[in-house]
């Protein structure tokens, strides 16, 4: 030995063996904190300043990655219980839908995780909650399906834009049909992948979609291998599209699956790769600065039992391998890669035979600092 003390550079994860120490440390997940309000279903979205907005039913956590703590959390002025959150140009996260049915009920709001306030937006033309909320590349948001609050009834069949310039929403009519429990992902030229759910009647759909905002079209692409509804899906590196988990309808039912597809925007196909190694009904997926894609939670086997060990996607291989568990297995939750390359997990449940308890536990996966010592 030298005698010296080395320390290693900051990485959140190497893409080069030994480019940051002799080897790299193991990946794990870590608690950070707990929610200011235990909700199951919120949204999770990283701004430009590294603030990451937590969303509950009636306010937002905020998360600051660069320190590791935690500021006030932001009232808001309504109940936003299952709306969805999307990132504005100006850093500031546009909170869309509510559960509410009181007349007048505020059901937009945008919160400025720099202010560390919440203010009433232009109302969307339909109350809807439980809806999709996406930032679009022009800067607009679109809102998408959802439900009428205090109704039991079918998605809502239009979508709406939200323009922040003029803070008011404006009809998009119903060009993408709603669906139920799919996923929409974007691509890399900007339009979407719209791929499993179901109807408004209920019924579950092999067609998947390609939607365009830019020209507030839908267009028909490849048929997934299978009716699936609350998977995870996200785009690659490589402009592909990874599809995990869910559940598939086999034989009148249906049944938790443990099977993953890629879609190519290339060609319009979907493929069926290999399984992994779990089921795992509405889990979580983030992207790695590696490339490599971190799949974790949902639920598994004949009681949905929370999925403790998490997985990595190699797009390379298209193969799956098993990781290090969770704090809190979880499924239902939300996650989201953060710029130094770590990932975080809020909300979810405990399962549905666990008593579907709403989890408070906030987690991190990925490696903060890394120091190394050798000594004489």
């Amino acid at each position: 030995m030298n005698g010296k003390m080395r320390r290693c550079a900051f990485v959140a994860w190497s893409t080069i063996a030994g480019a940051a120490c002799a080897a790299d440390p193991p990946m794990t997940f870590q608690a950070i904190g707990s929610l200011s309000e235990v909700t199951a279903q919120v949204s999770v979205i990283a701004t430009p300043t590294g603030r990451i907005v937590i969303g509950e039913g009636w306010r937002a956590d905020v998360f600051v990655a660069a320190t590791n703590t935690w500021l006030p959390p932001i009232a808001y002025h309504g109940d936003h219980w299952t709306a969805g959150a999307a990132l504005l140009s100006d850093g500031r996260v546009l909170i869309a839908g509510t559960a509410s049915t009181t007349s007048g009920a505020v059901n937009a709001e945008v919160v400025d995780p720099m202010a560390g306030i919440s203010t009433p937006t232009g109302a969307m033309g339909v109350p809807r909650y439980g809806n999709y909320v996406a930032s679009m590349p022009d800067g607009r948001v679109f809102v998408w399906a959802g439900t009428q609050p205090g109704t039991s009834a079918p998605p809502v069949a239009t979508s709406e834009f939200y323009n922040s310039a003029t803070n008011a929403f404006a009809s998009a009519g119903s060009a993408l049909p709603a669906r139920w429990n799919a996923s929409f992902t974007r691509l890399a030229d900007g339009r979407y992948l719209v791929a499993g759910g179901s109807d408004v009647n209920g019924n579950a759909l092999l067609a998947a979609q390609i939607y365009n905002p830019a020209t507030n079209t839908a267009l028909n692409t490849g048929a997934m291998p299978d009716y699936l509804i609350q998977h995870a899906a996200l785009l690659l590196q490589d402009g592909r599209v990874l599809i995990v988990g869910g559940s598939r309808y086999i034989g009148g039912s249906w049944v938790l699956s443990n099977r993953a597809y890629v879609y190519s925007p290339a060609n319009g196909h979907f493929t069926l790769i290999a399984s992994m190694t779990n089921e795992r009904n509405q889990p979580t997926a983030a992207l790695l600065p590696n490339g490599k894609v971190l799949v974790a939670g949902g639920t598994a086997g004949l009681y949905q039992t929370p999925v403790a060990a998490a997985e990595l996607f190699n797009p390379a291989t298209n193969t799956f391998s098993t990781g290090p568990s969770m704090v809190a297995p979880r499924y239902g939750a939300s996650a989201v890669a953060l710029p130094d390359g770590r990932v975080l997990i809020a909300g979810g449940s405990t399962g549905p035979f666990q008593g579907n308890e709403a989890i408070p536990t906030v987690e991190m996966f990925g490696v903060d600092r890394i120091f190394e010592a050798e000594f004489e």
